[in-house]
């Protein structure tokens, strides 16, 4: 999702190892949803990104999958290219919730049907 979004925006200034990385990074838990609620990926990264973007200590402090550098480092990530990632999954977020404003209020009751 975050690759596709980076894609499709073209103004978020991260590459596409460092979004596998910010995805890496977040908990198993909230990556594991049940069938159904999909949508709920989408609030996840939402929410992780805006801890990231707001807790320099915690995003200095991750690596890439591979261990071989941090995410946020010379030449590579940065919170300008977070703030940008933030600022299109907060856009995507809205747009899914004024889409299916009658089936839901909040991605936690969104369900997919298939």
């Amino acid at each position: 999702m975050l690759k596709s979004l980076a894609y499709d925006s073209e103004s978020i200034g991260l590459s596409s190892y460092d979004l596998v990385a910010i995805a890496f990074s977040m908990s198993e838990e909230k990556l594991s949803v049940k069938k159904g609620q999909e949508l709920l990926l989408l609030k996840h990264c939402l929410e992780h990104c805006m801890l990231l973007s707001s807790d320099q200590k915690l995003r200095e402090s991750l690596t890439v999958p591979d261990q071989h550098r941090k995410i946020f480092c010379e030449g590579h990530a940065t919170l300008k290219g977070l703030n940008q990632l933030v600022a299109e999954l907060n856009t995507l977020s809205n747009d899914v919730l004024h889409e299916n404003m009658r089936s839901f209020k909040k991605l936690e009751e969104a369900r997919v049907e298939y």
